[in-house]
């Protein structure tokens, strides 16, 4: 298995979860359930997909390519514990310049948050923590697709910010 496979076998992954939205009336690229995440729709490509990312990381164990590939492929299945694993490998290959993990192992007790400006909110809250361009881009739109998107009468959450980042 090598690189070129894999990326067309994703790109396959990819297309087939967006027309089975698509055909479904559901957006093609975002998502109205979180139990949709990352593909509901595309089961047999995922299964093809991720043969072939163990495949590649066999016989390259070393290429940071089949190395992301498997992490995407087992987070795509929702495993959180093998991936963290990977993760691992590159940290320690680039002295601690690549640090991402999936989960909370840890209990939520252990993990310090920044600061909270303002009240706490007292009902749903969505804290975000990102630059200004980042929310700009991605942050603002979500929450406010998000807010309009809730048709079940649940309150809407409080939007937090971790500083004052701007307004929506």
């Amino acid at each position: 298995m090598n690189e070129a496979t894999v990326v067309a076998l994703e790109n396959k992954l990819v297309e087939a979860e967006r027309a089975a939205r698509q055909a479904r009336g559901l957006p093609p690229w975002h998502l109205l359930d979180l139990n949709e995440f990352p593909f509901a729709f595309a089961a047999k490509h995922l299964a093809a997909y991720s043969a072939a990312t163990d495949a590649w990381l066999a016989a390259e164990p070393r290429s940071d390519g089949a190395l992301l590939s498997s992490v995407f492929a087992l987070l795509a299945q929702r495993d959180y514990d093998k991936p963290n694993g990977l993760m691992e490998r590159i940290q320690r290959r680039t002295d601690g310049k690549a640090r991402m993990r999936f989960g909370i192992p840890q209990a939520a007790s252990d993990i310090v948050l920044p600061e909270v400006h303002g009240t706490y909110p007292s009902g749903p809250a969505v804290f975000l923590a990102c630059d200004p361009k980042y929310f700009e881009i991605f942050g603002r739109p979500g929450l406010l697709r998000s807010g309009r998107a809730n048709r079940n009468g649940e309150p809407r959450p409080a939007v937090v910010g971790l500083r004052p980042i701007c307004a929506l």
